[in-house]
């Protein structure tokens, strides 16, 4: 799933050498973080009705949510790709504040 924020982006920002459970946390704030900016970009097009159905689909089964995503907005991978490359270069440019407030907490 494009949607996955991994170790990878950790090591790219030079965030790889956190304790894992730092790491973990990290990640599932990226995550958390992604996965809120595509949703309000991807449903910011959508009329209300192909929201709520949207909605109530992933409200039941999040693969036939994503198949209606899929012919609702057929760009959505596109602002996937886009908002990862974002939050890359956010958290790249932040690492050292990163890495700072974690070890302010730690001590």
């Amino acid at each position: 799933d494009r949607l996955v924020v991994d170790d990878d982006l950790l090591v790219e920002s030079a965030l790889d050498a956190l304790w894992a459970a730092d790491r973990a946390s990290l990640r599932r704030v990226a995550q958390d973080e992604l996965q809120d900016r595509v949703i309000r970009r991807v449903t910011a097009s959508m009329t209300d009705e192909q929201l709520a159905v949207f909605n109530a689909a992933h409200d039941v089964d999040p693969e036939t949510a994503r198949t209606i995503l899929d012919e609702m907005a057929p760009n959505h991978d596109l602002v996937v790709a886009e908002e990862i490359e974002q939050l890359r270069d956010e958290i790249r440019d932040a690492s050292d504040e990163i890495l700072r407030e974690l070890m302010n907490s730690a001590g």
